[in-house]
């Protein structure tokens, strides 16, 4: 009889301890469907979603095509497709990659077009607590007719080092000159870039 209470104790503990957890069911259901993607990058990145593999139990869909661009860019059409709750809803958003961003650079942006498109879902999901948007902080703008005081500026505290570690400078020298025991001509060159 002893056996059998103990037995029962240690059931319900371990039921209450696992109903006490915190379930992730109201979490947003997306399915990735992007071949160009860094799918690890992206889940570390955005863990406030569930990702499946299975596009019928997501509830948004993201379709992610990539066109390549003659410059060595790309541009990344993301659309987002509402289902279950959300069917319905669809929208999409572009981004362009540069030729010379970084891999990481690729990855932050698809990330943040990522989250820009989600935050919809997510707040229609009844998360909405959790939803923290930040935007970038714009330059001013100068109305016409009125003088700019960074105008010219060469020391601009936007570009690190200042205005003059943005340019690329070639430099090219060379002398000839004649030998005077052999009569021979040397030429010495020095190239920088």
């Amino acid at each position: 009889m002893r056996i059998v209470s103990l037995l029962t104790l240690m059931i319900l503990l371990q039921t209450a301890a696992v109903l006490g957890q915190p379930s992730n069911r109201e979490n947003l259901m997306i399915y990735l469907d992007c071949g160009q993607c860094d799918g690890n990058f992206i889940k570390q990145e955005i863990p406030q979603v569930n990702y499946t593999l299975d596009p019928l139990r997501a509830q948004v869909h993201v379709l992610v095509s990539v066109q390549g661009l003659d410059s060595g860019g790309r541009i990344y059409l993301f659309e987002f497709i509402g289902r279950e709750k959300f069917e319905g809803d669809r929208f999409s958003l572009e981004i362009l990659i540069d030729p010379q961003n970084t891999n990481l650079e690729r990855n932050e942006k698809i990330v943040n077009a990522l989250k820009a498109g989600l935050v919809v879902f997510v707040a229609q999901n009844g998360e909405s607590d959790r939803v923290q948007v930040t935007l970038p902080a714009l330059k001013p703008v100068v109305p016409s007719g009125v003088e700019s005081t960074t105008e010219g500026n060469l020391e601009d505290e936007d570009l690190p080092g200042g205005f003059f570690n943005q340019w690329i400078y070639d430099i090219f020298s060379n002398l000839t000159g004649i030998r005077k025991r052999t009569g021979a001509p040397s030429t010495l060159g020095m190239e920088a870039t």
